[in-house]
């Protein structure tokens, strides 16, 4: 018993903090590597990875990421690493039954940039239908 509310605290040490979208569900869960509580810093031209949990409420068959930043007033697409989201799942693919927990491996490369500066990373998620199934905000510095 006690072991488990060891592991129990350690994971939630590493949950990262964000905001979750409106009209849409939050993950359950959110880690992004070396960011357990914001803002978090993003250098510019690494790599960035991550885990995102979320539930699904209803059957999904195809899962279609977007990520955002917004640097000062310009807002831009960030490619991710698997376009296809399905492909990224851990333990996990689709379809995904109504009611199911799935954890998405999130990985994007940060654009490298001259300046410092504070940056909103949104990610989503959609399904077939372009129905949002998750959606968050981070925020961080590009440094």
């Amino acid at each position: 018993m006690l072991l488990l509310a060891v592991v129990l605290l350690a994971a939630a040490a590493a949950a990262t903090d964000f905001r979750s979208c409106t009209n849409t569900s939050a993950p359950v869960d959110l880690r992004i590597s070396g960011c357990s509580e914001g803002p978090c810093n993003f250098t510019s031209g690494e790599q960035v990875s991550g885990e995102v949990t979320f539930k699904v409420d209803h059957e999904i068959t195809m899962l279609a990421p977007r990520l955002r930043e917004k640097v000062l007033d310009d807002s831009s697409d960030l490619p991710l690493a698997q376009s296809d989201g399905c492909q990224s799942l851990l333990q996990a693919s689709c379809p995904i039954e109504d009611g199911e927990t799935v954890t998405y491996q999130l990985r994007f490369h940060m654009p490298a940039i001259n300046i410092k500066s504070p940056v909103l990373i949104t990610f989503s998620m959609a399904d077939q239908r372009s129905t949002s199934v998750t959606c968050f905000s981070i925020a961080g510095n590009i440094v």
